[in-house]
C-alpha cells in the first residue's frame, strides 16, 4: 500500500492519494463518522496540488467512502455496505470452463472491451473443466468485490441450483452460450437451430443421406443444433434415424475438455458410426473441437476426409482453417457474444437495464472449406 505520493509512479497522483486515504480509514487514522483534513489542508500534508485533492476526494465521495456536509467539511462514512463496496470496485467476474479454449478466449476479449469502455476490470475465474470448481467459483461470487458476473456454464444441468440462488439474491449476472430452460435469466447465445440446419443442409445438398451427429447432450446448445439437424433432414425428405446420433457421456466430455485437441481422438464415438451396417457418409459434429478429433481418428484408421466420410463442425475456431483438411464449419460471432454480455451486465449493475430480461440470440453463418464433398 502506498504511504506517500510518488512522481515516478505509473499511477496518477490522485489515484495514489485515494489509496493513501483508504488506508488511513482502514487503519482508523481517519475514524468512521469523523472529518478528514480539509481540501485546503491536504495539499500541504501530501505535497500535491489542490486539483489532485479535489479529484481524489470527489471519487471517494462517489464511491460512498466519504461524504460532505455543506459548511462543515468532508467525513468518513460511518458504514460502507457490501453493495457499495462492490459498486465502487467496478469489477466483473467472468466464470469459464477453460480459458485456454479458443472459443472462450475470443469471447473474453469481447467482455474485456465492453468492460474497459465503462471503466470496469474483468477477473477471470477458470474452472479448469471441473464441475466442482465451477460450483465453488459461483458460490464465491457473493463474497468477492465483483459487482456482477458473466457465466459460461458447462452444462444445462450442473449448477442449476447455484444459478437459481444468484437470481434469488438479485445478484447481477448474464449467462453466455448456454442457459437453463427452467430458470429465467439474461443470456447471450447464438442461433443454434439455424447453425445445425445450415451444417446439415450443406451435406444433404452434396447428396449425403446417411448423416451422423456427435455431441454431448448435456449442453443446452446441443438441443438447438439437433433440432436444426432434424429440420434439414426433413426438408431433404430424409427420415430421422436415432442410431446415427452419438451422445458423448458427460464424464468423457469433461475429461477431453481439459486436453489438447490433437490428444482427443473421440475413438468410440466415430468408430461406433463407422461400424454400423449402413454407416454414414457424413458426420455433423456439435463443435470444431470434436470435429478435429474425429478427423484425426478417421485418418488413423486409414480413411480419408472427405473422400470416405465428410465432416462438418461448429464454432469456426482459428485452428479449423489450419489443419490438414480445412474444416467446413458454422461460424459464430465469438467476440460479439462477449461484448453483448458485458454491455448487458454493466447496464444491470448500474441500474440502466429494463425490467424485462435480455435474451439475445446472435446470427451464425456457414463457412465452406474442404472437409465435405459430394457423396
Amino acid at each position: 500500500m502506498l504511504e506517500k505520493i510518488s512522481s515516478d509512479s505509473y499511477m496518477p497522483k490522485y489515484e495514489q492519494l485515494k489509496q493513501i486515504l483508504r488506508q488511513k480509514i482502514k487503519n482508523r487514522e481517519y475514524k468512521l463518522g469523523h472529518a478528514i483534513p480539509s481540501e485546503r489542508q491536504m495539499p500541504g500534508i501530501f505535497n500535491v496540488s489542490k486539483h489532485t485533492v479535489v479529484r481524489a476526494v470527489t471519487d471517494l465521495v462517489q464511491e460512498g467512502i466519504l461524504y460532505k456536509e455543506q459548511g462543515r467539511g468532508t467525513f468518513v462514512k460511518k458504514t460502507i455496505s457490501k453493495k457499495e463496496k462492490k459498486n465502487s470496485a467496478k469489477i466483473i467476474s467472468f466464470i469459464v470452463q477453460n480459458i485456454n479454449d479458443f472459443l472462450i478466449s475470443e469471447i473474453c476479449r469481447g467482455v474485456e472491451d465492453a468492460a474497459k469502455e465503462k471503466g470496469y476490470r474483468v477477473i477471470v475465474s477458470n474452472s479448469g473443466c471441473s464441475i466442482e470448481k465451477e460450483t465453488e467459483n459461483i458460490r464465491m461470487l457473493d463474497d468477492t468485490n465483483a459487482s456482477g458476473a458473466i457465466i459460461y456454464p458447462f452444462s444445462r444441468n450442473d449448477n442449476a441450483e447455484e444459478i437459481s440462488k444468484l437470481k434469488q439474491h438479485n445478484y447481477p449476472f448474464v449467462l453466455i452460450d448456454r442457459f437453463f430452460s427452467d430458470i429465467k435469466t439474461d443470456y447471450v447465445v447464438v442461433d443454434n437451430v439455424k447453425g445445425g440446419f445450415l451444417a446439415v443442409k450443406h451435406l444433404t445438398d452434396l447428396g449425403h443421406k446417411r448423416i451422423g451427429f456427435i455431441a454431448c447432450m448435456e449442453a443446452s446448445t446441443v438441443a438447438g443444433r439437433l433440432d436444426g439437424y432434424r429440420q434439414a433432414l426433413a426438408q431433404a425428405g430424409i427420415t430421422y434415424d436415432k442410431s446415427l446420433i452419438v451422445d458423448i457421456p458427460h464424464n468423457v466430455a469433461l475429461k477431453n475438455m481439459g486436453r489438447e485437441i490433437d490428444e482427443c481422438g473421440w475413438h468410440g464415438e466415430i468408430e461406433y458410426l463407422l461400424n454400423l451396417k449402413d454407416k454414414p457418409t457424413a458426420v455433423f459434429c456439435v463443435n470444431d473441437y470434436i470435429a478435429i478429433g474425429v478427423i484425426k481418428r478417421i485418418e488413423e484408421l486409414g480413411l480419408r476426409v472427405p473422400e470416405d466420410i465428410a465432416i462438418v463442425g461448429f464454432d469456426d475456431l482459428p485452428i479449423s482453417s489450419m489443419i490438414g483438411v480445412p474444416l467446413t464449419t458454422v461460424s459464430q460471432p465469438k467476440y460479439e457474444i462477449g461484448k453483448a454480455a458485458g454491455e448487458i451486465l454493466i447496464d444491470k449493475i448500474e441500474g440502466k437495464s429494463p425490467a424485462e430480461l435480455k435474451e439475445i440470440v446472435l446470427d451464425v453463418e456457414l463457412v465452406i472449406r474442404d472437409s465435405a464433398s459430394k457423396c
